[in-house]
């Protein structure tokens, strides 16, 4: 019962036409979560209170009001992505998530932007993605000049040159070129490329198998940068595993009989 309840209020969800196709796509996002939620507690659709269904009637409540509203609709979409994100990040089945969410929300709310402010930051968000596709266009050839007659994988090479090379742009539009997480991800493109050659010694393929998984926690952190949603990440993780497989399955070539 409690999860048709879930299966019910989704629908509507999908079938409000007054909500932007942006918010119901990140709405939706939170349906496995409460899912979770209403499998790890089944009564809870018989409180009047419960934070998962008061956060989503919150958000739809806001979203259905927010023409006219003096907060713009950058920072609206913003500010759901991000509650979308903490609750995919947190532990399942438990409802502290969807209450600190709902805290964070209202208080968001209770800010609300003037009319100039809002416009400054839309035209912040216009002048950064200005910014965005330049630097990306530049870390693609930087990219293409790193690899020139290295033996890269196609599914490497298109990882780097669609996914890597924005997440260096926006880093470096975001925090700096010089900012720590940029070069941390700069530097993982040697890692990458490095993980995937092949491996012709113990020590080396030790190596790898001690480096592999902060490269892994990397990659997660820069796509995180994009926005991408968990099943975006998990794709390109998944793209990359067998030219890391192929680098541990290097065989040395058998020396001629005698």
């Amino acid at each position: 019962m409690s999860l048709e309840s879930v299966a019910l209020l989704f629908q509507s969800i999908f079938l409000e036409d007054r909500l932007t196709p942006l918010t119901r796509v990140r709405l939706a996002r939170l349906q496995m979560p409460l899912i979770r939620l209403a499998l790890a507690q089944p009564t809870m659709f018989g409180n009047t209170s419960s934070p998962g269904i008061d956060l989503v009637n919150l958000i739809v409540a806001r979203a259905l009001e927010q023409e006219g509203s003096p907060v713009s609709a950058a920072a609206f979409e913003l500010e759901i992505q991000r509650l979308v994100s903490m609750i995919e990040h947190s532990k399942s089945g438990e409802t502290r998530p969807f209450t600190e969410a709902s805290e964070a929300f209202n208080l968001f709310l209770s800010h609300y932007r003037q009319p100039d402010e809002a416009l400054s930051e839309v035209s912040s968000e216009v002048s950064q993605q200005e910014q965005r596709d330049p630097l990306t266009v530049q870390y693609s050839v930087l990219l293409r000049r790193m690899l020139h007659g290295m033996p890269v994988s196609s599914e490497l090479s298109d990882f780097l040159f669609k996914v890597w090379a924005r997440v260096l742009a926006d880093s470096s539009v975001r925090y700096g070129h010089h900012h720590a997480q940029t070069q941390s991800f700069k530097q993982a493109v040697t890692a990458l490329v490095w993980a995937t050659g092949a491996r012709k010694t113990r020590r080396n393929r030790a190596r790898v198998i001690k480096d592999v998984p902060h490269l892994l926690q990397t990659l997660r952190d820069g796509m995180e940068v994009l926005g991408l949603i968990e099943d975006e990440k998990n794709r390109h993780i998944t793209t990359l595993s067998p030219p890391m497989m192929d680098a541990f399955l290097y065989k040395k070539a058998p020396h001629a009989a005698p």
